[in-house]
């Protein structure tokens, strides 16, 4: 679903998104004037949907939410909880309803906001759509045999994807979660180097691990263990380069002591590093996989598949080619993406994509975006369980 349909559903949604309102002070707030009470009804509903969508990337806090009225945030607080002392005066009384007026006034001009931008993201969003490519096919099939796997109690759970940078690891991820195939999914950090509490911190965190922050490492790496052994699902772990030996280590005791199926994304070099100089953990955990699937290369079929209506103009056979030979020198699935919604920009309105328009919409991504070195490694393959 593009982010435009997703700004678009939350507005119609809005009101099945709000929770009940529990008041702490309900006496009080019945004791308001009626026309205090809607409009306070009006405001906060709006508040929680707002919040339970995240609207505009926000949190919608009581200060982000009375930003640019005449109402501060304290109050506002008092308001909706019902403890606002009642003015003995109705000029008081007045007073309190034109600042919650002005509150209802920035909905609606959050409301035009989100509509506006859903009305932009349309325009531009021309690569919304998802492509199940075979790459990602593949990962499904993996991902479901894994699991399988359970039942016969193997410790053959480890799935390796292997993408460059900007490759579409992230993509494909964001689309496995979507369809509930991906339960949890987390990233090295830097301090997983040097820190193994680091580690076991981030996966507890992600397990939902309570009182575990004042521990040692071992005490966490029990509680994790355990509440792991109650779970099942997929993990996808990026950034598995990062992680020291202890914490390899760790992963392969998921496998060993849990139900639960990892994936861990690598980059093509960091792969490289893993396999022909990995020590004796390395070794051990990569003996545990099921499979590992190596990203394919770019083809102008998918670059069709990923913007048709952009395609539908007029446009030569090696206009595509050349977006995906510029996605595969520089391992970058943002390349087909960000070129296509430049070119919808610049051929809007014409019904014809120009060589010029390719050769500047290529010629802005590369000055954006730096070389990648390293290549991308030539097509994809699935290899079976490695040797220990």
């Amino acid at each position: 679903m593009t982010h435009a349909a997703h700004i678009h559903n939350a507005n119609e949604a809005r009101e099945d998104l709000a929770p009940v309102i529990k008041r702490k002070n309900q006496k009080g707030f019945d004791a308001f004037p009626d026309h205090w009470q809607e409009l306070i009804k009006h405001c906060e509903l709006h508040q929680a949907s707002l919040k339970a969508s995240h609207a505009l990337g926000m949190d919608w806090t009581d200060a982000e939410f009375v930003k640019h009225t005449t109402l501060p945030a304290t109050t506002w607080n008092l308001l909706k909880s019902g403890n606002h002392a009642l003015p003995t005066t109705q000029r008081s009384i007045k007073a309190v309803a034109d600042k919650l007026e002005s509150l209802k006034a920035r909905c609606g001009e959050i409301e035009r906001e989100l509509a506006d931008l859903a009305k932009r993201m349309a325009q531009l969003d021309v690569t919304g759509r998802f492509v199940e490519t075979d790459d990602y096919r593949a990962l499904k099939d993996a991902i479901i045999n894994a699991g399988a796997k359970v039942t016969a109690r193997s410790e053959e759970r480890l799935i390796v994807y292997v993408a460059p940078t900007r490759g579409g690891k992230t993509w494909m991820k964001r689309k496995l979660v979507e369809e509930k195939l991906v339960n949890w999914e987390i990233s090295g950090l830097p301090s997983w180097r040097r820190s193994y509490t680091a580690i076991l911190l981030a996966f507890a965190d992600m397990f939902g691990v309570p009182n575990v922050k004042r521990g040692t490492a071992h005490v966490i790496e029990s509680l994790v263990l355990k509440k792991a052994r109650t779970m099942s699902g997929v993990v996808w772990l990026e950034e598995v380069q990062a992680i020291c030996q202890e914490g390899q280590e760790f992963v392969k005791n998921l496998l060993n002591q849990t139900t639960l199926t990892i994936i861990i994304s690598l980059t093509p070099r960091a792969h490289q590093d893993i396999t022909e100089l990995a020590g004796d953990e390395e070794s051990q955990l990569l003996s545990r996989c099921e499979a590992t699937l190596k990203a394919a290369l770019v083809s102008p079929a998918f670059i069709l598949a990923v913007a048709p209506d952009l395609w539908k103009k007029r446009h030569q056979p090696a206009h595509l080619q050349a977006i995906a030979d510029a996605a595969n020198e520089r391992g970058a699935m943002s390349l087909v993406r960000e070129v296509c919604q430049t070119l919808a920009k610049t051929s809007k309105g014409h019904d014809s994509i120009t060589d010029e328009q390719v050769r500047q919409s290529l010629m802005l991504y590369r000055m954006a975006v730096p070389l990648i070195n390293t290549r991308r490694a030539l097509g994809r393959r699935m290899e079976g369980r490695k040797a220990a």
